[in-house]
């Protein structure tokens, strides 16, 4: 692993030396970094145990090391699917990825997933992707080369910090963000996959209008590729990007592409980013096609079955049980506001009927 990990170091190097000169002055023995405010001299012999160090505190990037190896009885950690017939069963091509080394602040714990594969990683944590991703994920990375790849994906947070939860290498570059931002202090990963009223990300949105004032869209480059001299390991790396989505009225085209994606998205995942709710699928997809027709644009509707119209797969993940309760807390909600409605309307009659007797006008015998 050593090895792998001064391998990524001398690509990182090498890659600074000539495209970012101006910020980093790399020596036999030491680099040095010449950003304002961020201003250090890092000797490589301090890193010789753990060369990854080096490049996480050099790039604002979280870095992965996956290693590539046969399936065989143990060898990681234990899991729901660690027998050698589950993994066999996952991984079609007989080779797994195991997480090996890493560093991470802004996506993954890899503390908490040290030594799993990546369908332990993913699975039963992520809805759909050992019944969709797994067995394809698992034939991308075998076939994984040096020129790499890149790729990303998106969530919505309430908040405008990039750190979702408090990583433990958070600790080592992030101290001014921790100590400012209280809520990695209390991340619950059940509560923002919650959809009971007031939790989750969306706990305050009901509409379009607080969806524009709320929410944000986080958005994940990652690039993974094979080692050239360490073949068995591959890196991958993660930056993080988190803006205000009302940023998006400026860019009517991309609000319409992420309204097809989400669409698009399989049910399950929808609890995974928090969306699970119908009230928060229904309020940003309004908000989006609201942005998209006042571009004058056709909003991406009607081709697919809308998300509400849909449901999640009993995959063996949380999303399934989050539904059943999502909608016996809609049908609760809607079973109480006819309650409301039935008593308004039954006061409203009764008011009638009353004033009605009221105004009768008095018999002519009463009058003498």
């Amino acid at each position: 692993v050593v090895a792998a990990e001064q391998e990524v170091q001398d690509m990182v190097l090498q890659w600074m030396e000539k495209h970012a000169p101006d910020r980093f002055n790399i020596g036999v023995d030491e680099v040095r970094t010449l950003t304002p405010g961020y201003e250090h001299q890092f000797r490589f012999a301090d890193f010789a145990d753990c060369p990854l160090k080096l490049v996480a505190l050099l790039i604002q990037e979280d870095v992965v090391l996956m290693r590539e190896e046969d399936i065989v009885e143990g060898g990681m950690e234990d899991f729901g699917r660690s027998s050698v017939e589950s993994q066999m069963e996952d991984h079609p091509t007989g080779k797994r990825h195991v997480l090996a080394s890493g560093l991470s602040c802004f996506s993954t714990n890899v503390v908490k997933r040290h030594m799993l594969p990546m369908s332990g990683i993913h699975h039963p944590s992520v809805p759909c992707f050992q019944s969709q991703l797994q067995h394809a994920m698992n034939r991308f990375m075998t076939q994984l080369t040096p020129q790499g790849y890149y790729r990303h994906n998106y969530m919505f947070q309430d908040f405008d910090c990039v750190l979702l939860l408090d990583h433990p290498w958070a600790r080592h570059v992030c101290q001014e963000e921790l100590q400012s931002r209280s809520h990695h202090q209390a991340a619950d990963r059940s509560a923002r996959f919650s959809v009971a009223a007031g939790m989750g990300f969306f706990k305050n949105v009901r509409g379009a209008p607080d969806v524009r004032r709320e929410m944000r869209l986080r958005c994940e480059y990652q690039t993974l590729r094979r080692l050239p001299k360490n073949t068995n390991f591959i890196v991958f790396t993660i930056k993080n990007y988190v803006d205000a989505l009302q940023h998006l009225e400026a860019e009517p085209t991309a609000a319409l592409a992420l309204s097809a994606a989400i669409r698009l998205k399989p049910k399950g995942i929808l609890y995974y980013q928090s969306m699970g709710r119908e009230e928060a699928q229904r309020a940003v997809l309004g908000y989006l096609d609201g942005i998209v027709s006042a571009a004058g644009l056709k909003p991406w509707r009607g081709v697919v079955p809308e998300p509400w119209e849909r449901s999640a797969e009993d995959d063996g993940t949380f999303a399934f049980a989050a539904e059943d309760a999502a909608r016996r807390a809609a049908a609760a909600k809607r079973r109480r506001r006819m309650a409301a409605t039935v008593l308004v309307c039954s006061a409203v009659t009764a008011g009638v009927l009353l004033w009605h007797r009221a105004m009768r006008p008095t018999s002519s015998k009463s009058l003498r």
